[in-house]
């Protein structure tokens, strides 16, 4: 169950989603669903959704022994019991089969969690260039915060650009060190991604 005290909120969203969403509105529309239902199909709410609430725990490098009770590992989207009846309806007769079938998450997820393929002629979306120690590295992923919001946006590879437990602290710092900037400690370190971080900064001694 979601805290009422915290002070901010953290999310997860696939790189095509924030394209889209940009072209009309704002990343944080992605929280309304009339604006989710004017810009994207079924199938892409449900992948949306799907990315936010369980992609961090697909990630090979998410150690499934840390759990911080009562705290999300991301923040709700969309609150199906908060839409008006008629919406409400609506996302449980079309969004919940996709939310609830494994076998749908497995295939929305592959492309995110695999290496990326260059060989087609999709375009390739364009990457942020950040460092990570000495290096440059091109980063599958980008960190907003808009307002008390949080979001990191992943494209395709993602999964497959933790090769190593470095590669993932320095992940999870960039998304602790976002959200300090809009929420106390105490609230920030309320959330699995800081368990998340403890683990693997205990791995790496």
């Amino acid at each position: 169950m979601k805290d009422s005290a915290r002070k901010f909120n953290l999310f997860l969203i696939p790189s095509f989603a924030s394209k889209l969403i940009s072209r009309k509105y704002n990343l944080r529309d992605l929280s309304d669903f009339s604006k989710l239902k004017e810009v994207f199909s079924v199938y892409d709410i449900a992948t949306i959704l799907a990315m936010n609430n369980d992609f961090l725990y697909a990630t090979p490098f998410w150690n499934k022994n840390v759990d911080l009770p009562s705290w999300d590992r991301t923040d709700l989207l969309i609150n199906a019991d908060e839409l008006p009846p008629e919406d409400n309806a609506f996302y449980k007769a079309t969004i919940c089969p996709y939310l609830y079938s494994e076998e749908f998450k497995k295939n929305a997820f592959r492309k995110y969690l695999e290496e990326k393929d260059i060989s087609g002629n999709d375009p390739v979306p364009v990457r942020a260039m950040e460092t990570i120690g000495k290096q440059n590295k091109e980063l599958p992923f980008k960190i907003f915060v808009v307002n008390t919001s949080v979001y990191i946006i992943v494209e395709e590879g993602f999964g497959a650009f933790f090769t190593s437990n470095e590669v993932w602290l320095d992940f999870l710092k960039r998304v602790l060190k976002s959200s300090y900037t809009v929420s106390p400690l105490k609230e920030v370190n309320g959330y699995e991604v800081y368990g998340q971080y403890i683990a693997a900064h205990a791995a790496k001694q």
